[in-house]
């Protein structure tokens, strides 16, 4: 069929609406034959279709190792750069494709090429959670700190996603916890914002320490944990000597997150601390911040009415108790 085709005067080199060619087409689904007769009929193998991507790169983010290996040998270049800034390299290692990956090194793929937004193939790794491919890429000579796009780091994307046991490799392997991203953001900043607790505690345990109390990762990791109702997170930061009164540029407290969350539990946890629910030597007052809101406005404002009713309850107690 594809000889009829050419017979009736088919262009080999000819894409879709969207830039599909028919050796793009052939080489994502790993179809040697065809990608072979195509190539010895004249189709460019090197060719840019839909997005830019050439057939190496098709090949590689599906990971048909035979194919990749095929057009390397016929030419296709192995650090070419799709129409988004990707190599093969960054796709094979994306997607998980070890053998893939260690083919293109081999035939002189660059190991920390860059991309402004995905960085290398190591920050692709890590942001899958590809284990196996961030261990061999590092062992090929690939940088753990180096800076991508937005100047963040391998660490940072896998904490990200919550890829636990890439962080441990990384952090075991040297990647540095205090790194920072353009917005001043730690690895622990990410996998706090995005709830990742098991990563949280992982990075907190091994990396932090009481040295670092008075770190503004570990007042994020308070006021995070309060929000989420994670007092396991806040017990590491208390056995650290985090300050469980730190007041943060709005006048806020970890006791404000929680009742403005409406977590009972980790209100009365709180209290329990030591948590301040009064001005000090002004009983009469509840601690607010600079909006003039205290925990029983967050409260009443989200209508958590058991919160409220606890805040009252300590209220009364404590004022009585001073009164006394």
């Amino acid at each position: 069929m594809m000889q009829w085709l050419v017979d009736m005067g088919a262009q080999l080199d000819d894409g879709t609406g969207f830039g599909i060619t028919a050796l793009r087409r052939a080489a994502g689904g790993g179809h040697l034959s065809v990608v072979r007769w195509l190539v010895d009929k004249g189709a460019r193998v090197d060719q840019e279709g839909e997005r830019g991507a050439p057939a190496l790169h098709c090949a590689a983010k599906r990971g048909h190792l035979s194919v990749v290996q095929w057009l390397v040998d016929k030419g296709a270049r192995v650090d070419v750069k799709d129409g988004a800034g990707d190599t093969a390299l960054h796709c094979a290692a994306t997607e998980g494709h070890l053998s893939v990956v260690q083919c293109l090194v081999e035939k002189g793929a660059e190991v920390d090429a860059m991309y402004w937004i995905h960085g290398t193939a190591l920050h692709c790794a890590a942001k899958r959670g590809h284990l196996s491919v961030v261990q061999w890429l590092a062992d090929k000579g690939a940088r753990v700190d180096n800076a991508g796009g937005f100047r963040k780091t391998a660490l940072h994307c896998a904490a990200e996603e919550g890829h636990l046991s890439v962080v441990q490799w990384l952090v075991d392997n040297k990647a540095s916890v205090f790194e920072i991203d353009y917005k001043n953001h730690t690895a622990l900043h990410y996998a706090l914002n995005y709830r990742k607790w098991d990563t949280v505690k992982f990075l907190l345990s091994s990396s932090y320490n009481s040295s670092h109390r008075q770190h503004t990762d570990l007042f994020a990791a308070l006021f995070a944990a309060a929000k989420a109702d994670r007092d396991d997170v806040i017990q590491i930061l208390l056995d650290y000597g985090v300050d469980l009164q730190y007041i943060n540029a709005e006048g806020r407290t970890a006791l404000h997150f929680a009742a403005e969350a409406g977590h009972l539990s980790m209100v009365q946890w709180l209290v329990d601390k030591g948590a301040h629910l009064l001005v000090e030597n002004e009983a009469c007052f509840f601690l607010a911040d600079d909006q003039g809101n205290t925990a029983l406005h967050y409260a009443l404002i989200n209508r958590e009415w058991n919160t409220v009713k606890f805040l009252l309850s300590s209220y009364y107690n404590s004022s009585h108790a001073q009164q006394t």
